[in-house]
């Protein structure tokens, strides 16, 4: 194999030997250089899908810190909770009012007792949505399965970390963690009385 520059149009010509297969006449590829930019840019746009898929930016550098170093910004908290004196103190019973299809139509879903507004997240946790099963509810213990572990959603839902292990609960203060950047705290899930 050679690889040759025609000084005239500066392709590049990948020849090949292949004295076995053609009688020995050489074969030759042609690469422009906008088809070498081409395959670059190809490539650059295959590992932006990738890292969107993976990491949820849409350009992952590895070895980078991903964890942002800007000021945290609690989201911000519904108009709707306005008229509420936060944190609000929720039931299982009161907290399985907001599905989404009761007259304010506000979803609230609680981690580890903290209850969080996620009716931005309708499309996860609304009537169609595929997370529907953790609206009005804690299923905390749910949140300690390993994320691709889809089997977790046909488990029943209940807020009782006590059989957890540590890397279960590791993943449900994670979870946590997430809810917490993600979308407002309103209150908090009261204790079994």
């Amino acid at each position: 194999m050679a690889v040759v520059t025609d000084k005239k149009t500066d392709d590049l010509r990948i020849i090949y030997d292949s004295d076995d297969e053609d009688g020995g006449e050489d074969i030759g590829t042609t690469f422009t250089t906008l088809d070498i930019i081409r395959m670059l840019a190809g490539l650059i746009i295959a590992w932006c899908v990738v890292s969107r898929s993976f990491t949820n930016h849409w350009f992952y550098i590895p070895g980078q810190n991903s964890v942002k170093k800007a000021s945290k910004v609690s989201p911000e908290i519904p108009t709707y909770w306005s008229t509420q004196e936060l944190p609000v103190s929720f039931t299982l019973e009161q907290l399985s009012q907001y599905t989404g299809q009761g007259e304010s139509g506000r979803i609230l879903l609680s981690v580890k007792g903290h209850v969080f507004d996620v009716t931005e997240g309708e499309s996860f946790y609304g009537k169609w949505g595929a997370y529907r099963k953790f609206a009005g509810t804690d299923c905390s213990n749910l949140f300690g399965y390993h994320m691709w572990d889809v089997s977790a959603l046909g488990r029943k839902c209940n807020h009782d970390l006590s059989g957890l292990s540590e890397q279960e609960m590791s993943r449900v203060n994670s979870w946590l963690e997430y809810f917490k950047g993600k979308y407002p705290e309103v209150g908090y899930l009261e204790e079994d009385q």
